[in-house]
């Protein structure tokens, strides 16, 4: 659950979220509190800051700064599918964000549109860092929310790392030039039966500038992507979308 906090002593907004007590095992935790002790080193327009992780009765809170906008899932649901330039200048704030982040040895490891906000003059923040991990053992045809977002190797148990953020910005690409999710899956072992083959785009498909860029994204062997944020925006700066 996701709050809109006002801290009275320092007369502070803040975005408050508690975790769900069956999501933080032991292990979640210390991986969402290595990823946090990293996040709070960043300043970086595309980055959301995090300010505390911390336990009070028996929950679990994280709190961040606080800033008006709305998700890339919001958006994606009003405008549908969107322009190529937008999505260009969406994506190219996306692997500014994340390349940032990869200097400084920190992965997303889970983008989804939900972890996406935009604010109202069009800047992008990358938030909830830390929260994706590989699949748990036994967990693998179980419902998860958020199935359809977790690369190849995060269902195969390994540790996400800066190719798997590219795989993310592949699917958030797919979905904001399509309108629909790449993969459908409700469970990690319906999404690697998915992921054996290449998403297909309805109707007219990818735009010709992006098809070739977000296929090398969402390839299913990590090595054969783009090996991180930096080199995809590289590539960004090439098109002409």
């Amino acid at each position: 659950m996701v709050y809109k906090v006002r801290v009275r002593e320092r007369a502070e907004v803040l975005r408050f979220k508690v975790l769900r007590r069956d999501w933080a095992s032991e292990s979640r935790l210390a991986r969402l509190s290595g990823a946090i002790r990293l996040a709070r080193s960043i300043q970086h327009p595309n980055l959301l800051p995090v300010l505390d992780l911390g336990q009070a009765d028996g929950l679990t809170y994280l709190s961040c700064t606080f800033v008006r906008g709305m998700s890339l899932r919001q958006l994606i649901e009003v405008a549908g599918r969107m322009p190529a330039s937008a999505v260009y200048l969406l994506a190219r704030q996306l692997g500014a964000g994340l390349a940032e982040a990869h200097r400084l040895g920190l992965c997303h490891g889970g983008l989804k549109p939900e972890d996406v906000l935009i604010e109202p003059h069009g800047v992008v923040r990358l938030m909830d860092f830390g929260f994706t991990g590989p699949v748990e053992l036994g967990a693998d045809g179980a419902p998860a929310p958020g199935a359809a977002y977790l690369a190849p190797e995060l269902i195969a148990g390994q540790d996400p790392g800066p190719a798997t953020d590219v795989y993310g910005v592949g699917l958030l690409l797919f979905e904001m030039l399509t309108s629909q999710a790449a993969y459908h899956g409700t469970t990690p072992a319906e999404i690697r039966a998915e992921q054996t083959r290449p998403p297909v785009a309805p109707g007219t498909g990818l735009p010709q500038a992006f098809a070739p860029l977000v296929m090398r994204c969402l390839d299913a062997a990590p090595e054969k992507r783009f090996p991180s944020a930096a080199d995809l925006l590289r590539a960004l700066d090439q098109l002409s979308p």
